[in-house]
């Protein structure tokens, strides 16, 4: 069922007693940012929100700062925070909150092979340049 949805958007659900599960669908700008402590769990699409309501403290992880400072980016499951986690893009999680332990899985790959060198149809073509408001490289004409 989880490769079927469609969108950007992140939810977390009780699935038992003392069990969340959670979702993340997003993009190189939308993030789900999270943080575990004993009996509690926090998140957020911006460290910044997770930082106000998790009380987090900066504590650098340098492996993430020399990223950002070498690339401007911090690649998933990497942030600033030592105790902030990134889930990363088409990825769900499981959370045992008496436990603490958190499992996650991927739930959707790109396509490969022969999907995704299919020919783009001329119709496609013309759809893509309208939309974004540009002229298109050839003749395709808007």
């Amino acid at each position: 069922m989880l490769e079927c949805l469609n969108g950007m958007f992140a939810f977390v659900s009780t699935i038992a007693a003392a069990v969340l599960f959670g979702l993340a669908i997003t993009s190189a700008s939308n993030h789900f940012y999270y943080s575990i402590d004993p009996g509690r769990f926090a998140f957020a699409s911006e460290l910044k929100t997770l930082e106000a309501s998790a009380g987090l403290r900066f504590r650098a992880v340098h492996e993430a700062l020399s990223h950002y400072l070498s690339f401007q980016c911090v690649p998933s499951p990497l942030t600033i925070y030592r105790a902030a986690h990134k889930l990363p893009a088409a990825h769900s999680f499981v959370l045992d909150l008496v436990g603490g332990s958190l499992r996650t899985r991927r739930y959707w790959t790109p396509p490969s092979g022969d999907e995704s060198r299919r020919a783009i149809a001329p119709h496609e073509a013309r759809q893509f340049w309208c939309a974004a408001g540009s002229r298109p490289p050839s003749r395709a004409g808007c």
